[in-house]
């Protein structure tokens, strides 16, 4: 089981400690998955009115669906043995602070309604032998945690009330029942039999063992001024009034900062009556920013416990918190304040630009937009900010409500802007590959054209959803990939498609003439790779490789053009990483790496002709590596809004490259998840790093970073040159910054410089 460990947190994110009187004791969140840490008690399957005495218990996707066949299906889930003594399981009789219960699905449908079942079953169940009759009866389920989406990606429901009943008598869990109840659209979720196991049903309990104290939960509220009240509940062991009335006090220490709704004067007296319930839940009032101590007493020689409750002013944010755009554009960008701020009263934000020519929200009147946040209402509102000229400008707030103001620096270039998208594969549905889509447009759209490194399959698909996202002919470029390279079809798709790409320049060797070419857009020149072409004979034969004959063709290509930014992209990633978010990694030794004498050969030709960076798919990942002055740049995959799903989109002005990488993560939108830049400027006639009109000692710490090793920053660009050691004495030194001088003062310098 996956464990959390003490932490300073709220709850909700699974981590939680009670400060009790003889030390802390912490939450712990367990996570029942099928084939994780040895968990082996999923049991699930789908009752099927159409064949209703056939078993679904070995099926890979759990079904419910209005009307299938004819007849209505119902999904079955339930995690077992979650409850015990043994190591991985849940106490009986703990306090359940929190439940989720993840599922991805793969067939978008209508939502269902999921409740507890109230029979017994097992995998073997069909529509006709469940509970006894045939069909579901309304006496074969009872409560109801909520809804189950039924859209296409990985959902989370809280199921926090079915884990607190089960707790209190483990023997009521019989799981969950998903009952179709509005629309006839089907849903599939992947089972506890599906290969990948990442998307299996999950569940995590968040819980506290009993204990022989009062427990406030949560034990710390961070919340804003003029956030409604906050729900706290109060527990006590469920021995501790069996037989007799308790009674728990709770005192604050500063009534304008929290107090408990009801309280009189400071505190509040909470009974527990004989026999009665063990918990209660009561409410705090959030006051004036500050910070606050609600303290328990109680009559029953239970420990007592102390709840912090900090209030601040809030905040106004944007997101993305930055923004780069080109030339005669409008981007979407999310102006928010903290959450709760409005629960209780409306909240005006003003948005003015000092700049209206260069960025300007869209909808201003001169160089303002008053944005309004209705009390009870929603807490953020997307706004257009429209570019005009190149230049900076910065967009800032004001607000009525005394919350913190932001700044949104804004940029807008001269040059160009194209997006990156890789691996959507077979994800064309409504709410999978359209999404992504959808999104970069509102973020500022695509730019002069889509770069999609591979495993775009079917292409025709994706070429409809581009064209009906960006219009009709839009350009988009597809290095193949190995699910193209397996395709007959997919790979004739390609082919013949490259016949209307615009821009080209050069095609491939023998074999591959149209699935390796280059092509030059502005200041730039880039090359396509088929990294499963032979060079000579096919263009679908190999496995992910750069071979000789490619090698030769690709430097030819290099070598002729004059473009100052180079970009190559290919599918496969020569040096596989970890997803920089999630840490995990995938074909790790089963892309360009499993080649690394061609691998080798084929970065340092990357670096040898400056290309800025090589822009891949594959791995479902997304990293970026930096090695030998190029940038390794993998776009994980666009298929959604799951956590994995990414968009790059680069922006190449005269002397900077840009990069923005949005990212969807556990969130279910896209945000700003990364930005960095290379910058490229003509080499100086003279080593003035810093600029300040002399090339003295100040500029030597300059100079010697710029030498320190493969990961010099690219900033530097080509003043970085390979031989700092120019007197060859084995040190870069003193006397080597004097000599590097001379290389930039006219024409006489020495020999060592060239």
């Amino acid at each position: 089981m996956n464990r959390s460990f003490p932490c300073a947190a709220f709850l909700v994110v699974g981590c939680l400690v009670i400060v009790l009187s003889g030390g802390a004791l912490a939450a712990t969140t367990l996570t029942f998955q099928e084939g994780v840490d040895g968990y082996s008690g999923t049991v699930d399957t789908f009752l099927r009115a159409a064949a209703p005495d056939t078993s679904q218990g070995s099926s890979t996707a759990v079904e419910w669906d209005g009307d299938d066949g004819g007849g209505q299906n119902f999904a079955l889930l339930r995690f077992d043995n979650i409850f015990g003594a043994g190591p991985g399981q849940i106490p009986s009789g703990s306090f359940v602070t929190a439940a989720s219960l993840t599922y991805t699905v793969s067939n978008v449908g209508n939502d269902g309604t999921i409740n507890e079942v109230s029979v017994a079953w097992d995998e073997s169940v069909t529509f006709n032998t469940f509970g006894g009759d045939a069909g579901v009866q309304s006496d074969e389920y009872g409560a109801s945690p909520g809804l189950a989406p039924g859209s296409v990606a990985t959902h989370t429901v809280d199921v926090t009330s079915s884990l607190v009943a089960w707790a209190a008598n483990t023997s009521a869990n019989k799981g969950w029942i998903v009952r179709p109840t509005g629309g006839t659209d089907g849903v599939q979720f992947r089972s506890r039999e599906y290969a990948t196991i990442v998307e299996r049903p999950a569940l995590s309990v968040t819980f506290i063992p009993v204990v022989d104290a009062v427990v406030l939960l949560p034990e710390q509220i961070n919340t804003v001024v003029g956030s409604a009240d906050h729900e706290v509940l109060v527990a006590i062991p469920p021995a501790a009034n069996q037989s007799v009335a308790v009674e728990v006090t709770l005192a604050t220490d500063d009534t304008t900062v929290a107090v408990p709704v009801g309280a009189s004067g400071n505190s509040l007296v909470v009974t527990f009556a004989a026999g009665g319930a063990s918990q209660q839940i009561v409410s705090v009032d959030i006051g004036v920013a500050g910070s606050a101590t609600i303290a328990t007493s109680n009559d029953a020689e239970l420990d007592d416990t102390v709840l912090a409750v900090d209030v601040s002013a809030g905040e106004v944010t944007f997101d993305p918190p930055m923004l780069v755009a080109a030339q005669g554009t409008s981007v979407a960008v999310r102006v928010a304040i903290s959450p709760g701020s409005n629960d209780t009263r409306p909240i005006e934000v003003t948005l003015t630009t000092d700049d209206a020519a260069v960025a300007v929200p869209g909808g201003a009147t001169g160089n303002s937009l008053l944005l309004t946040f209705a009390a009870g209402a929603v807490s953020e509102q997307m706004v257009a900010m429209t570019c005009g000229n190149p230049g900076m400008a910065t967009i800032t707030t004001t607000n009525d409500a005394g919350l913190t103001e932001a700044a949104l620096p804004a940029k807008v270039i001269s040059g160009f802007m194209f997006t990156a998208v890789a691996d959507t594969r077979e994800f064309t549905g409504p709410t999978e590959f359209p999404m992504v889509l959808a999104d970069i447009t509102a973020t500022g759209g695509p730019g002069a054209f889509l770069l999609a490194p591979g495993d775009m399959d079917p292409p025709e698909g994706i070429d409809a959803a581009i064209a009906a996202e960006f219009g009709s002919g839009f350009p988009w470029y597809l290095p193949v990939g190995n699910h193209e390279e397996e395709t007959a079809a997919d790979m004739e798709w390609v082919r013949n498609a490259f016949a209307s790409l615009p821009y080209i320049v050069n095609s491939g060797p023998p074999g591959s003439v149209t699935t390796n070419y280059s092509y030059d857009y502005g200041s730039a020149h880039f090359v396509v790779l088929n990294e499963y072409a032979d060079g000579t004979t096919c263009d679908d034969c190999l496995d992910g490789d750069v071979v000789p004959a490619l090698y030769d063709w690709l430097e030819a290509d290099l070598a002729a053009t004059e473009k100052k930014w180079i970009f190559v992209s290919g599918h496969e990633p020569p040096y596989p990483q970890p997803d920089a978010y999630w840490g995990d990694s995938r074909h790790v030794g089963d892309s360009l790496d499993a080649h690394p004498a061609n691998r080798d050969a084929f970065w340092a030709l990357l670096d040898a002709y400056d290309v800025v960076a090589y822009v891949c798919g594959h791995t479902h990942r997304y990293s970026r590596y930096f090695q030998d002055d190029v940038w390794q740049v993998d776009c994980s995959q666009a298929r959604g809004t799951g956590p994995y799903d990414t968009y790059v989109r680069i922006f190449v002005e005269d002397e900077e490259v840009t990069f923005h990488v949005y990212r969807s993560l556990d969130t279910g939108r896209y945000s700003l998840n990364d930005v960095w830049s290379v910058v490229r400027e003509d080499p100086p006639n003279h080593p003035d790093f810093d600029t300040d009109g002399d090339v003295d000692l100040s500029d030597f710490g300059f100079f010697t970073v710029c030498f320190n090793g493969p990961n010099r920053p690219p900033t530097f660009g080509s003043v970085c040159l390979d031989g700092p050691d120019l007197d060859s004495d084995g040190d870069v030194d003193l006397t080597d910054f004097a000599m590097f001088s001379r290389c930039f003062n006219g024409p006489n310098r020495p020999p060592a410089c060239e």
